[in-house]
């Protein structure tokens, strides 16, 4: 018997605060670089842009946490939908400054002009797809071709059936090996629609 739609959203609702809760220090002192590395115009263009000093300082003030909202495509080939190289770096350079602090870095692909989340349907978007697809491979370009762990598994299994993006979890740090992340901060129309897809490809299996 297929299982209900209701207990997968449920499931997944749950699930939620627990693996958020398993991925980051405790306690966990939380500080956003806001309007900075996401403005669909460039860095610098809301704000001023990043400096390892501006991170060293929040370290020093005692923040264990970065969120760190990023624009991709804004920085794409509109052709090839590859990600800048140099775009990648910057993006790295950041990170890695709070990792010399040892700081927790939670990276999300932040709205970027809305070109995903105001095109979520029923349906496959081919230039949707094609673009995920193509950012999918920068990335992984970028990591040196690392071996998929099993949270990109499931992260790539959701994207091709259920048409879903959840984050992996060890994205998150350590503590969200073996978790996925789904970022809820959408309308109820579109959470309805994404559990309902998720639910209708674990059905499949």
């Amino acid at each position: 018997m297929k299982t209900p739609k209701i207990i997968i959203a449920m499931a997944c609702l749950l699930m939620l605060p627990l693996a958020a809760l398993s991925q980051l220090p405790s306690p966990t002192y939380g500080w956003n670089l806001g309007n900075t590395l996401e403005p669909p115009t460039g860095e610098g263009s809301w704000g001023p842009p990043a400096t390892q000093n501006l991170i060293n300082g929040v370290a020093g003030a005692g923040f264990n946490t970065v969120r760190l909202p990023v624009a991709w495509n804004s920085h794409a080939n509109q052709s090839t939908y590859q990600i800048d190289a140099a775009w990648m770096a910057r993006v790295k350079q950041v990170v890695d400054w709070c990792y010399a602090k040892n700081l927790y870095v939670i990276i999300n692909s932040h709205w970027d002009n809305g070109w995903l989340e105001n095109n979520i349907t029923g349906s496959v978007d081919s230039t949707i797809n094609a673009k995920q697809q193509a950012s999918e491979a920068s990335k992984k370009q970028g990591a040196s071709m690392r071996p998929l762990a099993p949270e990109q598994m499931v992260e790539r299994w959701l994207v091709m059936n259920a048409k879903v993006h959840l984050n992996p979890g060890n994205t998150y740090g350590l503590g969200g090996a073996d978790h996925m992340r789904m970022n809820i901060a959408t309308s109820r129309k579109t959470l309805e629609l994404a559990l309902g897809n998720i639910a209708a490809a674990v059905n499949k299996l």
